[in-house]
């Protein structure tokens, strides 16, 4: 599971070199590709004087709080993929040879049901 510490580092790395304007690090995630080049552009545009410093530092912080949601957001999707994948090798089980509250849990995992008990298929 993701740390905000870490998240929050990597993004203070990624910033510094954005600062320096040096060329895309390889093996970047996708949010951390788009906070890179977003920052580069926002030091860009400060330096050439096309936003002033307050609005700089605002849109900073508006690229981290979406980095930061962006990593949360996929951190939580490869979990949840992880765990489909292990429900998935026991579903036929479950199917065929679960008990009642098995299967009920099991449809309403797939989607196919409520949980109520007296649900027919």
């Amino acid at each position: 599971m993701l740390v905000k510490t870490e998240v929050i580092k990597k993004a203070d790395e990624l910033n510094r070199m954005a600062a320096k304007l040096l060329p895309l690090p390889k093996g970047l995630t996708q949010a951390e590709q788009l906070l890179y080049k977003s920052l580069c552009i926002v030091y860009r545009e400060f330096r050439a004087g096309q936003i002033n410093k307050k609005q700089a530092l605002d849109e900073k912080q508006e690229l981290y709080r979406a980095y930061i949601n962006g990593a949360y957001a996929l951190d939580l999707w490869q979990t949840y993929g992880e765990y489909a994948k292990v429900f998935q090798k026991c579903q036929y089980e479950i199917h065929h040879d679960g008990c009642e509250v098995c299967k009920r849990l099991n449809d309403i995992l797939c989607g196919m049901g409520s949980g109520k008990a007296n649900e027919t298929h």
